[in-house]
């Protein structure tokens, strides 16, 4: 199935597929598809001989000297209880939330890679009235080309320390470039920014202040994000969609060198 764009073909997923990008692209890629099979061998490990891996487990941790704590992990593994710990579900929290975090940092990893590249087409964008450096600074770089990718670099780490808002304004502002194609894509991108945020920094416990903003969250506040497997994968496509877009912007306004996949 081809999209409106010639570089761009549909999956039978719905899930775009670009033909031709750039190295930022292709690494945000390269890690897309490596979370995909994470997901994949996680579904797929649940099938493993549960009663083999118990049985080695207890091997594992039998002593020669026996001692309370050896005797119940032996009585424990040779128990139904211990199929527990074989449970694809039994993991799903916290699997979820560690991929969930890897997906959305993959796609901020992106534009930091990606804006590197413009920079080095288009050193013009850093530029500001409002920033000034000292000639300690300037001066203490080799070449024009040193100070260009210092800058770029300090530009870089500033911003991403910010939020999605700050990345917005900087890349319609200097760049042109309109990340967001609709309000419903920036809420929705907002929300998955602020997910993360909050595995990152709150156990995934669910805010007031999120079901503030979005209320799909409110009966569930005090809780844990839970994310399936399969809703994962979901997630996956619908970033790396907004990707593409962005990234065909990109290449086109500034030129960036391409790579046939």
């Amino acid at each position: 199935m081809k999209d409106k764009h010639p570089d761009i073909v549909l999956n039978k997923f719905g899930t775009k597929v670009l033909l031709r990008n750039t190295a930022s692209y292709g690494t945000f890629i390269n890690e897309s598809v490596n979370l995909e099979f994470m997901l994949m061998f996680i579904l797929f490990a649940e099938h493993n001989d549960k009663d083999k891996l118990k049985s080695q487990l207890t091997e594992v941790f039998k002593e020669e000297n026996p001692n309370i704590i050896s005797e119940k992990l032996e009585s424990f593994f040779q128990s139904q209880d211990s199929d527990a710990i074989f449970d694809l579900n039994s993991y799903e929290l916290y699997f979820g939330q560690m991929a969930y975090c890897r997906i959305v940092d993959n796609a901020l990893c992106y534009f930091k890679d990606v804006l590197s590249e413009v920079v080095v087409k288009e050193p013009r964008v850093l530029k500001s009235s409002k920033e000034k450096e000292s000639y300690d600074f300037m001066l203490s770089f080799g070449s024009i080309e040193e100070l260009k990718k210092a800058l770029s670099d300090k530009k870089i780490k500033e911003l991403f320390y910010g939020s999605i808002e700050d990345i917005k304004k900087y890349f319609l502002d200097r760049l042109g470039i309109k990340l967001f194609d609709n309000e419903t894509d920036e809420k929705d991108f907002s929300m998955v920014i602020k997910q993360r945020n909050l595995i990152v920094h709150n156990r995934g416990i669910i805010t007031q202040e999120l079901a503030d903003e979005f209320p799909n969250f409110k009966e569930i506040v005090g809780h844990q994000l839970l994310f399936k497997y399969d809703q994962l994968s979901i997630i996956n496509g619908l970033i790396n969609n907004l990707i593409i877009e962005i990234d065909i912007k990109l290449r086109e306004k500034f030129n960036l060198e391409t790579f046939e996949v």
